[in-house]
């Protein structure tokens, strides 16, 4: 069962949509009284935080997504202009995947998902970019198959970002992920 999760002004992204969450959390800092009473007069379950608090609006949704049961986590509308709640929201990803979840972003122009000491295969179209960088450690032993610049079991350095800008030659992509962790950026639309 799919769970909508709408995060303080989120909220204002599904209402233009006519989708209603079954959750509606934040301290609502970034939302309107009308959006919100809109919502509430819909009988959504709200749950309002203090302005002043230890989390990130979206890790409290975070929280209420793992209440609910939800393993698979797909983020939307967190990477934005504030650089630091979008790292932030990277951490939370690591965090998460730790925990044994499964999160991901996904944004109008790209998505970001983690891999540690797994697999991924996945189709894509020839010519998207791609950026593969460690996320918190070095990687002893990465494999990149379908991509411009192939790896073979190589080691990746936490701090010498090589990994940026690949481009895949194949339909389907694999990334392989032996020894550490590492976040991939998939860019629907090249950035400029």
């Amino acid at each position: 069962m799919d769970i909508i999760i709408a995060v303080d002004g989120g909220a204002k992204i599904l209402k233009s949509l006519s989708l209603i969450p079954s959750v509606l959390v934040g301290d609502f800092d970034s939302l309107d009284i009308a959006t919100l009473n809109y919502f509430r007069e819909l009988g959504v379950d709200i749950r309002k935080f203090p302005a002043e608090k230890d989390e990130i609006d979206s890790e409290l949704g975070s929280m209420v997504a793992q209440e609910q049961g939800a393993k698979i986590q797909i983020f939307t509308g967190v990477i934005g202009d504030r650089i630091d709640h979008s790292l932030g929201v990277i951490q939370l990803m690591s965090l998460l995947k730790r925990k044994g979840l499964i999160p991901h972003i996904i944004e109008e122009r790209f998505e970001i998902g983690i891999l540690e000491n797994e697999s991924l295969e996945i189709h894509c179209s020839k010519g998207e970019l791609w950026s593969i960088l460690p996320l918190s450690g070095d990687v002893g032993e990465l494999t990149l198959d379908g991509f411009k610049y192939k790896l073979k079991r190589a080691k990746m350095s936490f701090g010498k970002p090589f990994g940026i800008s690949n481009e895949t030659t194949e339909n389907k992509v694999k990334i392989d992920v032996k020894n550490g962790n590492i976040i991939f950026i998939r860019w629907r639309e090249r950035p400029c």
